[in-house]
């Protein structure tokens, strides 16, 4: 699936879903360490997510990897220092899940490194091994009929990659489009707006027009859950700030 035309970092047009899911071909190679992982929660953290914030960054000092947590604070001051264009699309966005999903982006094609969802952990045992898999790219795929997409909870990018530069502006039109409209809609459908379904649309339609690049790394989401965890199973017990306002889902809810 290589390529040998020069990357670009602008998309022709969005294929489907399902297209855009068949492009992104599994392709391992042995990576060198990657020394930095993000997280991001806007304002102060639910005690259950501060847990799991402080579980991962314990590890990553355990194996040298340096953890940013970022804030809404943070966040502003890197998008006026970086994307001062898309700061005002990120203060517009109806809920600190959408300006996540576009603030993540950013982060990734300037830094460079992994992305963590706040309320995920680190396994004890296997998380190490996340760390190294980063060279060009890292993507996880869903392998089940029911769900084809890539998710966005966990993925990587090396600082200044052309699929980040993509991701950056198809995500932003697509919630400046999407805000256009209804903002409470755009809510609603934010898996489709600026979550995992464009994710997985943009990653796609780049990598069919331009081929898989050398370093870039595509494994089944059964291969991150031997390396990260959902956050209630370190806790055992249920996230309670999903059952609030806090989570996209129940405030999209509670707009009508």
């Amino acid at each position: 699936m290589a390529s040998d035309k020069a990357p670009t970092t602008q998309i022709k047009a969005l294929l489907a879903i399902d297209a855009a899911i068949s492009a992104v071909a599994p392709l391992k190679r042995a990576m060198p360490d990657a020394p930095i992982l993000h997280q991001y929660w806007d304002q102060s953290p639910p005690k259950q997510v501060q847990t799991l914030l402080s579980h991962n960054a314990k590890l990553c000092s355990r194996w040298g990897v340096r953890h940013v947590v970022w804030d809404q604070a943070s966040a502003e001051a890197f998008l006026a220092r970086s994307y001062p264009d898309l700061l005002p699309l990120f203060k517009r966005a109806p809920h600190p899940a959408m300006a996540s999903d576009l603030l993540r982006l950013c982060i990734l094609a300037q830094e460079g490194g992994l992305y963590l969802d706040a309320d995920m952990a680190l396994r004890e045992k296997g998380g190490d091994r996340l760390i190294p898999l980063l060279q060009e790219g890292l993507v996880f795929k869903w392998s089940h009929e029911e769900r084809t997409n890539l998710p966005n909870w966990c993925f990587g990018f090396r600082k200044g990659h052309p699929i980040t530069a993509a991701l950056v502006t198809e995500t932003a039109k697509s919630i400046e489009h999407a805000l256009a409209g209804d903002p409470n809609a755009a809510l609603r459908g934010i898996l489709g707006v600026s979550g995992p379904g464009l994710f997985t649309r943009v990653v796609g339609s780049w990598l069919a027009e331009n081929g898989c690049p050398p370093g870039f790394t595509v494994l089944d989401v059964s291969d991150a859950y031997k390396m990260v965890q959902n956050g209630p199973q370190l806790l055992r017990a249920p996230l309670q700030y999903k059952k609030t306002a806090l989570h996209w889902l129940q405030a999209g809810k509670e707009a009508g």
